[in-house]
């Protein structure tokens, strides 16, 4: 029997609610930047120009200047600001990949709320 058969929703609409996109600001104050980001786009973007550093699972010794500078004009020109150190911008990555692992459910599907649909609910032929 498909339990959600029986949850009544408004004229036959499935609802998504807004998920994925996350703010965050550099530093505390009224003026301190922030950005409203694409978490999975974001981190994504990011990946992909990390790759070109890698060599296997490492970055190569005399590479990691050059990644890091990467990784600090990725995060500055995320928040618009020049004023910004290094741990700022490892912090912020960390925070990003932190934000994409909670929305793997979503990818996997897996949602601890079992089903979004009632499709899901069947079995498969």
């Amino acid at each position: 029997m498909n339990r959600l058969a029986a949850i009544p929703s408004s004229n036959g609409v499935i609802k998504i609610a807004r998920k994925g996109k996350t703010k965050f600001q550099l530093g505390e104050g009224p003026d301190a930047p922030q950005a409203e980001v694409d978490v999975v786009a974001t981190l994504n973007e990011f990946r992909e120009q990390a790759d070109a550093f890698y060599e296997g699972d490492d970055i190569p010794k005399e590479r990691r200047r050059e990644y890091n500078a990467m990784t600090d004009e990725f995060v500055a020109r995320v928040f618009e600001t020049t004023d910004l150190t290094h741990a700022e911008a490892l912090e912020f990555i960390s925070l990003l990949v932190k934000e994409e692992e909670k929305l793997k459910c979503f990818f996997d599907g897996s949602s601890p709320g079992g089903p979004s649909s009632p499709e899901n609910t069947e079995p498969s032929s």
